[in-house]
């Protein structure tokens, strides 16, 4: 479900457990399935405690709490975590936590060239004694009734100064287990980072943290399909232990597309909020254009200036973006136009982006939408490598007068 809200005239997106198919082989870059970010403040309806999860062990938290751990808020967590994420803590021994989406994707929907990313953030302190006995993102079949209590998984994640892949099918060994050395990815501590289990097509399975395959992968396994995110927390023979995980999520494409970037690999926010542009009757044909990153920094420009903002999503590996990115920063006409609006930037491959991609209807990138600071959409625009600049800029300039 998607819920969109208004709170001081900023539009805000909140994904509860978003499921559709949009049932189309056009779209370019991947799409959204399943995303739980917790900034509701509660804990997501689509998700279920299972085992031995309990509102004790595995509760919402304040990432600006006094005992959050160092690092947590450091570069650009405070814009991709937000406020909230799931804090784990043993309480006993050998206790086995696990959250469940309640999300169902079916690889086999993907086809031979789609991939699917199953996929939550983590939190790594700088000692990594101070994390549970194991912590991972997995993969779960659903059985039959529908449930998923005997628990055929995928699981990827760490355990001790490694990191693992293991593939259990109802036993109490699993089938395959693989791992390597944690310091082999070379990983900031403290930081956070993504986790992702990789599906291609129909058999291939790719670990990989931050997009950065593990050695041990790609791994050649079809036997799950009906697959659902999750997340699963284990203790040995300690109580000791916490765990901070955000952005537990499920992205897919029917293409061969490349993977999208993580938000984690240059931890470095770059200034969102550059110095007002004045209005319209400035000649800005000289000015670089200065990006806002931040939907609602952007949002309060446009209302604060009354002046519409452009929306400009992109995705970092496509073609097309590569050379629109090339033409912006090279003609000054073409930056001058830009500078006109009140100019957003949006990776439509990353988990908020992709959920106002959907909203706007942006299924191929680059794309420009104009908002008016009425909120209605002035003008969708979508860039191809054999599009005609001098034509997008007449759109663009008539909308700026709407």
């Amino acid at each position: 479900m998607i819920k969109k809200s208004l709170s001081g005239g900023v539009v805000i997106l909140i994904v509860i457990g978003m499921s559709f198919f949009p049932g189309t082989s056009s779209f370019a870059q991947f799409n959204v399935y399943s995303w739980n970010n917790f900034e509701t403040g509660n804990f997501p309806s689509n998700l279920e405690r299972l085992h031995d999860a309990n509102e004790e062990n595995s509760i919402l938290y304040d990432l600006t709490s006094g005992d959050a751990p160092a690092g947590i808020l450091d570069g650009i967590a405070k814009t991709e975590c937000g406020r909230y994420c799931m804090k784990y803590r043993i309480t006993k021994l050998k206790e086995y936590i696990k959250v469940v989406s309640k999300t169902t994707l079916d690889r086999k929907n993907m086809g031979d060239k789609g991939k699917a990313l199953y996929q939550a953030d983590m939190f790594i302190p700088e000692d990594l004694s101070e994390l549970p006995y194991s912590l991972g993102v997995m993969a779960v079949l659903q059985e039959a009734d529908g449930s998923s209590a005997k628990f055929s998984f995928y699981r990827f994640g760490i355990r001790g100064d490694a990191v693992y892949f293991s593939y259990t099918y109802n036993e109490a060994q699993p089938r395959i287990y693989l791992h390597t050395r944690i310091d082999a990815l070379n990983l900031k501590r403290p930081g956070w980072h993504r986790f992702q289990i990789i599906f291609e097509g129909q058999e291939n399975i790719t670990c990989a943290v931050d997009g950065q395959p593990t050695s041990f992968s790609p791994i050649q396994e079809g036997t799950l399909d009906k697959l659902r995110a999750g997340l699963m927390i284990t203790a040995s023979t300690t109580e000791t232990g916490m765990a901070y995980i955000d952005n537990l999520s499920i992205q897919w494409t029917t293409e061969d597309v490349p993977l999208p970037d993580s938000p984690w690999v240059h931890d470095v926010r770059q200034d969102s909020a550059p110095s007002p542009l004045t209005p319209f009757a400035q000649d800005n044909s000289s000015v670089p254009v200065k990006w806002f990153t931040s939907p609602e920094e952007a949002w309060q420009q446009c209302l604060s200036q009354n002046r519409p903002t452009l929306i400009l999503f992109f995705a970092p590996r496509a073609t097309a973006w590569k050379n629109l990115e090339k033409l912006i920063q090279s003609n000054q006409t073409v930056s001058g136009i830009i500078n006109q609006f009140i100019p957003l930037q949006i990776d439509a491959n990353q988990l908020r982006g992709g959920t106002l991609a959907y909203q706007f209807g942006a299924f191929r990138v680059p794309c420009f939408i104009v908002l008016g600071p009425d909120q209605k959409v002035r003008l969708k625009e979508f860039y191809k490598n054999e599009s005609d600049w001098n034509l997008i800029s007449e759109k663009l300039q008539n909308s700026l007068s709407q």
